[in-house]
């Protein structure tokens, strides 16, 4: 934990000492740190290190960047739903049995909207560039490689698995999305394939199953939309492909012997059961949402209200408690659904999971568009993280995480979107005209 302790304190310090692109290079690095861990476990506190990353450092490169506040009041649609979200978040607090747990989530949701606006100033001033995302992604892997080989794992003592200072699914969603921002760049072949390379092996001996589905069906796109640029580019992507899929095939033959305890290794022995009973902690989660959907279903007709505003922000727990009470004080309130989509209905009901979905929409419809239209790197980008980012929005806790490393991964892509598809929309504006 000394370890982690100056890690922290020296990245929180670069992020607010030194010049722009090192300070979002160490903001990046230090979404991997965690002095409280994957989840902090208690509703009725907060860590320290959370209102560093989720408010105090946010803020100072919020000033820092000198981000622009007027150019973002001409919001786009997803922008305003994402703060009409936010403030329902906070006005259901107030019918919420759990104010703190609430009022986190709130700081939450507001980080995310922080956390846009100066990524997107990066990236329009070059600050962020795919030279920069392949230095920072060297550096993680090395962290994990000290946190998990030479402080001793504690981040995943039972299992094993390869992670920074954070959890191993929020560090395998990360890398996830630092390879899409990467496989559509101008980096050289060397510096590509070989960064690609090391992000791959380190999400596969993470163990996140969903994350390994998603990067596979990233890689998948990839290779099929470049494929067809032109014959000798078809050639090399062909070679590559077929040197992936050995990789892949070596690690089905691979984590089974040499790692038994992996979850991958769950996953790769559920297709031989007639259950999903050997995937882990996926039947324990399957509970939950059984008894969540039930509880829903309870407040049609007899409590409308409930069945429309929803229960308030951080009421989840609930569905824990009615498992096992022992959770009441176990688990973080914010991070026990494990389902975004079913949490915002229990939580904020019908109005909030439609803003929610209003999003979603909203704000990939656009890419959709643009790869049906033509040929757009930044669609191609956006579409590829999509698998990823739907799965961990139906197992995972994305939206408790905004300064874990995997939401900050997703704000970063997000905001890559947002800057390039307007401008490669200008741009092809400017030819026509």
């Amino acid at each position: 934990m000394t370890i982690a302790i100056l890690l922290f304190a020296t990245l929180s310090l670069g992020v607010i000492l030194l010049r722009p692109r090192w300070s979002l290079v160490c903001f990046l690095l230090l979404s991997n740190v965690s002095l409280s861990g994957w989840q902090s476990g208690d509703s009725s506190s907060v860590a320290v290190d959370t209102v560093v990353k989720a408010v105090i450092l946010p803020c100072c490169l919020f000033i820092k960047l000198r981000v622009d506040w007027e150019s973002w009041t001409k919001w786009s649609i997803p922008s305003k739903l994402w703060v009409a979200l936010t403030a329902y978040a906070l006005i259901s607090a107030a019918w919420s049995p759990n104010k703190l747990a609430a009022v986190k989530m709130f700081v939450y949701l507001l980080s995310y909207a922080c956390l846009f606006p100066v990524f997107a100033k990066a990236w329009q001033a070059g600050w962020l560039n795919p030279s920069a995302l392949v230095g920072a992604s060297w550096g993680v892997v090395f962290i994990a490689a000290v946190q998990t080989y030479i402080v001793g794992n504690p981040f995943s003592v039972d299992e094993g698995r390869l992670t920074s200072f954070t959890s191993p699914q929020y560090f395998a969603a990360y890398f996830v999305c630092v390879l899409a921002l990467l496989l559509w760049s101008d980096l050289s072949r060397r510096i590509l394939w070989s960064t690609a390379l090391a992000i791959l092996i380190c999400i596969v001996l993470s163990g996140s199953r969903y994350v390994f589905l998603g990067t596979l069906a990233l890689v998948g796109m990839f290779w099929l939309t470049r494929r067809r640029d032109s014959a000798r580019e078809g050639g090399r992507l062909a070679r590559a492909g077929v040197t992936i899929l050995i990789i892949v095939l070596l690690g089905y033959w691979a984590v089974p012997k040499y790692l038994p305890d992996s979850r991958l290794n769950e996953l790769v022995e559920s297709y031989n059961e007639e259950s999903v009973t050997p995937v882990g902690t996926f039947v324990w989660r399957l509970a939950i949402y059984d008894e969540g959907i039930q509880q829903i279903a309870d407040r049609w007709p007899s409590d409308l209200p409930r069945l429309i505003f929803g229960a308030g922000t951080s009421s989840g727990i609930a569905v824990l408690s009615q498992l096992s009470s022992e959770y009441l004080e176990a688990e973080d309130a914010n991070r026990c659904i494990h389902d975004e989509f079913l949490r915002a209905q229990y939580e904020w009901g019908v109005v909030g999971l439609g803003l929610f979905l209003g999003f979603l929409g909203t704000t990939f419809w656009p890419y959709l568009k643009s790869i049906r239209c033509k040929k757009s790197v930044t669609a191609f980008v956006l579409i590829g993280i999509l698998p990823t980012l739907l799965l961990g929005l139906t197992f995972e806790n994305i939206l408790a995480g905004p300064v874990a490393a995997g939401g900050t991964g997703y704000a970063l892509i997000l905001s890559y979107g947002a800057v390039f598809l307007t401008a490669e929309s200008t741009s092809s504006l400017s030819s026509l005209n």
